[in-house]
């Protein structure tokens, strides 16, 4: 599955039409999230029916010369229903077609003002909690930095600012999927001691999509058309989407080794290449098996065991 994420600051010129098309057709995504439309619903999702064919979209109206907010997707890949939305965020549970999976999405448009942004990140912290346990993945412009290193040049962003965010994943257990090819996904346009840029933009997911399997791989994708860089969000998820996912026994904690044994099997994992995020997710990978092997020649199959002796 692909998402892209894009604040195209207006999408009312012919050249942001051809490179959104083109962009589809290169890229193929299941799922398109635009902030800053600048447009209405109305125009927004007629637009987007020539734009993609076959897509479906929802939009939230810009609120005059700004703001605006649109979700399209192709009904072919994946399904959307039973929207919620804001001013700020569009929300939708899906399903694959052809698959068991399902989860959550959020397409996120972060407002300016301190106070307004606070009130965004409560809303996202009620929504989490009408769900709990359920793959979600958010996307988009959150106008938040979760740490200084995410901005060079300009005047240092506020500490609260950044402190509102920074908890918000961090209570939530979200996992930030760092891009790839690059930090920062907004930019002022200008040059040499004059340039801002912030990592303003962002794909996260809730920690079971991560050890639910798969592999999640964020990008920057090049732009010329506004002064935010679209963002790619790859979900390579496992080929058997209905297998048994991997669960943690809490037994395992008795074995008077476990501790031991765990800590030096994530210590001499080494991954190569990509991102900490593919290595995180890499060496979960690696350590689910280990975990799987350990458990078999050590327990056995405990649970088989009881059905047999209560026969």
């Amino acid at each position: 599955m692909k998402v892209i994420s894009w604040n195209i600051r207006g999408i009312n010129s012919p050249s942001k039409h051809r490179m959104i098309r083109r962009k589809i057709a290169a890229d193929q995504p299941s799922i398109l999230m635009i902030q800053e439309t600048k447009s209405t619903s109305t125009s927004m999702e007629k637009l987007m029916t020539k734009l993609w064919k076959g897509s479906l979209s929802v939009s939230v109206d810009a609120n005059e010369a700004s703001g605006g907010i649109t979700i399209s997707w192709n009904p072919r890949d994946i399904g959307l229903s039973d929207f919620l939305v804001t001013r700020n965020t569009i929300t939708a549970p899906f399903h694959l077609e052809g698959t068991s999976i399902t989860s959550f999405v959020t397409n996120v448009y972060g407002p300016q003002l301190l106070q307004q942004k606070t009130e965004l990140l409560q809303y996202l912290t009620w929504l989490i909690n009408q769900i709990p346990n359920q793959l979600w993945l958010l996307g988009g412009d959150f106008n938040m930095i979760k740490n200084p290193g995410e901005k060079t040049g300009g005047r240092s962003q506020s500490e609260s600012d950044t402190a509102i965010f920074k908890d918000f994943i961090e209570e939530h257990d979200l996992v930030d999927i760092t891009t790839t090819n690059g930090l920062h996904t907004w930019n002022n346009k200008r040059g040499g001691n004059n340039q801002i840029a912030c990592r303003l933009d962002r794909f996260m997911v809730t920690e079971n999509y991560i050890t639910g399997g798969g592999e999640l791989i964020a990008t920057i994708m090049p732009s010329a058309e506004s002064d935010h860089w679209p963002i790619n969000l790859h979900w390579d998820r496992p080929s058997k989407a209905s297998r048994k996912p991997f669960r943690f026994e809490k037994f395992w904690l008795t074995h008077p080794n476990f501790m031991d044994t765990f800590r030096t099997w994530w210590s001499g994992m080494e991954m190569q290449g990509k991102s900490r995020m593919h290595h995180f997710q890499q060496k979960l990978k690696a350590l689910k098996a280990k975990l799987k092997y350990w458990n078999k020649n050590t327990f056995g199959n405990i649970f088989q065991d009881q059905r047999i002796l209560e026969q």
